[in-house]
């Protein structure tokens, strides 16, 4: 079985971007990047390659981020509770969901430096799992050098309980003892770069440059 470099799989994909930044000290979605890109549209780019199904989750509906969802095939979806933390975010996004979703995507806004082509180990494994009628993956994350990282892969199974979410916590437990998460080695540090802070995303851009 081959695999392009960056296949669409039949799973839907949910981008979030309703935090509120507060480590960051501004809107960290609209932190320029070296292209002239703002971190939102770079990473709704990027991942418009993992799914034909794309949700956006969103604090409100402000023109500026639904313009961009809109730009680049999402669904926006406004999580009403978003300021309780992640979990609401993801809860939100998940019910959105159509209903014989058999899994989804999930990734933060804020990797600048990702490129999902590094994604490939990981669609490997769930389409020859899917091929094969096997449900034994219940969640898969790419790793870097030991570091779990993003986007990462959800069963339908568990959505149930990441509707329950409600706080800064999002789908980790799933990769906790017992939870039946698994990770995939890539070769892209680009999966756990992520941008909390300025500082951060200051030390992302140089390190390309």
């Amino acid at each position: 079985m081959s695999f392009p470099d960056s296949p669409m799989g039949p799973w839907p994909l949910i981008v979030l971007a309703a935090g509120a930044s507060r480590r960051f000290g501004s809107d960290k979605r609209f932190a320029s990047l070296a292209d002239g890109r703002s971190l939102l549209e770079r990473t709704l780019a990027e991942c418009s390659r993992l799914s034909a199904k794309r949700y956006l989750v969103l604090e409100s509906e402000r023109e500026d981020t639904q313009s961009l969802a809109l730009r680049y095939g999402y669904i926006p979806v406004i999580a009403e509770r978003a300021r309780n933390g992640m979990g609401a975010s993801l809860a939100a996004g998940v019910a959105a969901l159509p209903a014989n979703s058999t899994g989804c995507w999930v990734c933060p806004v804020d990797l600048p430096a990702l490129d999902v082509s590094a994604l490939r180990p990981l669609f490997e494994r769930l389409f020859v799992a899917e091929a094969g009628s096997d449900a034994s993956i219940e969640a898969l994350a790419p790793s870097y050098e030991g570091r779990r990282g993003h986007p990462a892969w959800i069963s339908a199974q568990h959505f149930g309980f990441l509707q329950t979410l409600n706080g800064d916590e999002g789908a980790k437990r799933l990769w906790q003892a017992g939870g039946g998460g698994l990770c995939e080695t890539v070769d892209h540090a680009g999966v756990v770069l992520d941008a909390d802070t300025a500082e951060q995303l200051a030390a992302i851009k140089d390190s390309q440059m």
